[in-house]
């Protein structure tokens, strides 16, 4: 019988789990009597330690004991337990002398080349499983031993000063060992026996589970398959080669090309031969790190179809994985048409706007140039009132300078100043200013109150721009006085010290509190018609964000309205 793919894996699965079974169990077993010897040793060795320092002294372990000393000693020895199946005993000194041993021939002798003797007169136990010899090598017919060298330290000593050998008989502990490897075999078996029961459980189980989720799937692709070909919109997935795999019916139509031609070749024949190189790099770099600054919007491109003609496309794009390659797909739609009359919309936009900005400031300008002109009349008829003269001389300053504030915005429209940002110091930017319009006429009827921090650190920016945001805030806010009231000067260290903030505040009508987020918008004004271009905040905010400030709006309607700006402290100058 053939066997499927998952059914191989299962039985590979098995025979890998009985194999692993098998060594499981040696490795347990293995690991069981390894560390059942050593606990062992450790007790016997400690046992053996207890017993000694508890009836021994260490002056009584330093010479060799002969004579009737070795009779008085060894009924001492036969009165001490050295632990179970314990055979034979002998007493080293530090210079490798047998200090006493059942054979009372080699008391007294020197064996100074024994490894593991050496060992534990440094402190480490030595062991290990041999048949037992005296060191004269005469076999005592005792089989195989544990054969331990224990140094004993005794209360107040740093030295080890005796050395224990002790021959200890393994069959205990051999047939504990042997009855706990047969407890583990057991259930290592009866476990793995389960566990590769229900392994085969679980992978018949999936067997049949994959077959029908093989037939479901195999239906969802053939379903997929006609939902991409019916779609309205063209869909086209290209693979990590940048070749094109799938291609359905919208794309030949708007396209103009038959899928059979460009399966297989590179989506660059779609793309107008002066977009390949930037499309090359995106892609490259798309497949090599993944990063993507158009997966997932919808992009404006320009297509080629058969013919050479180029038509607009809107596009969105998604990327997935096809085992570790990537694949993208693309929704296309032709909006040529839509683009033609968006374009179309947009010059419609464009000639509304300009309507308005002539508009709006012909109208401003009339009302200066009418004021000019009546002036004019006056004072030819009038030369010889001098005070009248200079009234009319104060008129003209006022009305240029508002001339030269609407030139000053519509340039800044226009042609925006790149700022040449240098450190400048706020408050005397404010005073000049101040003082300029206060000469020309425009603040003379105005309470003018100053409070100026003393020492402020320099601000980086560039001084033309700030006073023409300062001009703009000063005219708003005498406009917004009429016929008198107080003008409020200030600035001070912001909180954080990384910010200088000046302050222009008025007595005048406020603003209400629907129209404040509208005032920075171009053309948008409060003043009466005649009396504005709606320019001078539009202006205000676009320098404040080159200068990467803030701007904060205090406003209340009949108490006036208070403009802060917060401009970043020069480098080097922070507080």
């Amino acid at each position: 019988m053939k066997l499927n793919l998952l059914q191989r894996f299962s039985l590979i699965s098995l025979i890998a789990l009985l194999v692993f079974g098998i060594t499981f169990g040696f490795l347990q077993t293995y690991l069981l009597e390894k560390n059942m010897r050593e606990r062992a040793k450790e007790l016997a060795a400690s046992f053996v330690q207890h017993e000694i320092v508890s009836k021994m002294t260490g002056y009584d372990l330093i010479t060799p004991k002969k004579g009737a000393e070795y009779d008085r000693f060894t009924k001492l020895v036969e009165s001490i337990h050295f632990g179970l199946d314990v055979k034979q005993v002998k007493f080293w000194n530090s210079d490798y002398e047998v200090v006493w041993s059942y054979d009372r021939s080699i008391v007294g002798k020197k064996f100074p080349d024994q490894p593991p003797l050496k060992k534990a007169l440094h402190g480490e136990i030595s062991t290990k499983i041999d048949t037992y010899k005296n060191e004269e090598g005469y076999e005592r017919g005792l089989g195989q031993l544990l054969e331990m060298y224990i140094p004993i330290v005794f209360p107040g000593d740093k030295k080890i000063r005796v050395v224990v050998e002790t021959y200890q008989g393994l069959s205990v502990l051999t047939n504990d060992i042997g009855r706990q490897k047969k407890d583990i075999w057991m259930l290592t078996g009866a476990g793995f026996g389960l566990l590769s029961i229900l392994l085969f459980g679980i992978f018949k189980s999936g067997t049949d589970r994959i077959a029908a989720q093989t037939r479901t799937i195999t239906q969802s692709e053939e379903k997929y398959r006609n939902l991409v070909q019916s779609a309205r919109d063209a869909i086209i997935t290209v693979d990590h080669e940048g070749r094109i795999i799938m291609f359905n019916r919208a794309a030949e139509m708007i396209f103009d090309r038959d899928a059979k031609t460009v399966l297989g070749n590179s989506v660059e024949v779609l793309i107008p031969e002066k977009f390949r190189d930037a499309h090359r790099t995106g892609m490259e770099r798309f497949f090599l790190s993944g990063e993507s600054t158009v997966e997932g919007a919808t992009l404006d491109l320009t297509g080629l179809k058969s013919t050479g003609e180029e038509f607009y496309v809107e596009v969105s794009l998604s990327a997935s994985m096809e085992g570790d390659k990537r694949i993208v797909a693309a929704i296309l739609r032709d909006v040529t048409e839509r683009k033609i009359i968006q374009d179309q919309l947009i010059e419609s936009e464009k000639q509304a706007f300009v309507t308005i900005v002539a508009s709006s400031i012909g109208h401003e300008l009339n009302n200066i140039l009418a004021g000019l002109r009546g002036y004019s009349q006056m004072l030819l008829e009038r030369t010889y009132d001098k005070e009248y003269v200079r009234k009319c001389a104060e008129i003209f300053n006022v009305q240029t300078e508002r001339l030269a504030s609407h030139a000053n915005n519509l340039l800044s429209i226009g042609k925006p100043r790149e700022p040449v940002m240098v450190p400048v110091e706020i408050n005397r930017i404010i005073e000049n200013v101040t003082e300029m319009l206060t000469i020309s006429g425009i603040l003379k009827m105005y309470t003018i109150e100053k409070n100026y921090s003393d020492r402020l650190p320099k601000i980086q920016g560039d001084s033309y721009l700030l006073e023409q945001v300062i001009r703009n805030l000063e005219i708003n806010a005498a406009h917004a006085m009429v016929s008198g009231g107080i003008l409020k000067l200030s600035s001070r260290l912001s909180n954080e010290g990384s910010h200088v903030e000046f302050t222009v505040a008025d007595t005048g009508h406020g603003i209400a509190e629907d129209r404040r987020q509208l005032i920075f918008l171009p053309f948008f004004t409060t003043k009466k018609n005649g009396k504005g271009t709606g320019l001078g905040m539009f202006i205000i905010e676009k320098i404040v964000e080159q200068h990467k400030g803030y701007i904060n709006l205090d406003s209340h309607v009949g108490v006036g309205t208070a403009i802060t700006i917060g401009l970043p402290v020069s480098s080097g100058e922070e507080t």
